[in-house]
């Protein structure tokens, strides 16, 4: 980015850049500065949302396949991510813990919030992932979520019931 104003205001921007990363890397602004002259960024920024949109379909469309009653997720305007509600009573350290055990990556959404942490949510990543690799990451959530449900319910049964 750049930056453009008083001289005073620009000397203390300069001042405080200088103590955050000490110099400015020279070469790379250069190649920058080459790839834009020489590449279609917009046509390329056209391919790529267009790409990451089809991935956020597909994800929404797993999600509706494959996820327990009670779970709830978000559709994202942009972005990379969209957000998950899961069902009550899990917790999305203890969902986070049992995703890996099935073979799939998600991002508890309790570090993400401002104030008193939420447990109930997880953050997942669309873009990085191919439309097979999501139905299979979703599908791999969904029996995650099936199963610590059923593992709760069990718990919950007194001994001299079951």
């Amino acid at each position: 980015g750049w930056v453009h104003g008083p001289r005073q205001a620009m000397r203390a921007m300069t001042v405080a850049k200088q103590a955050c990363d000490l110099h400015t890397a020279t070469l790379t602004q250069h190649a920058v500065v080459e790839l834009l002259q020489t590449f279609d960024y917009e046509a390329h920024l056209g391919q790529i949302r267009a790409e990451y949109r089809r991935r956020c379909e597909a994800m929404l469309r797993a999600l509706e396949r494959t996820m327990p009653p009670g779970t709830r997720w978000s559709t994202p305007d942009g972005g990379l991510f969209l957000w998950l509600e899961l069902p009550p009573g899990l917790r999305d350290e203890e969902v986070f813990h049992a995703a890996i055990e099935h073979a799939v990556a998600v991002v508890p959404g309790s570090g993400f919030f401002v104030g008193p942490p939420q447990h109930g949510f997880l953050r997942l990543n669309f873009s990085n992932q191919s439309e097979a690799s999501i139905d299979v990451g979703m599908a791999r959530l969904g029996r995650t979520l099936f199963d610590l449900q059923e593992a709760s319910r069990s718990r919950e049964v007194p001994s001299s019931l079951q």
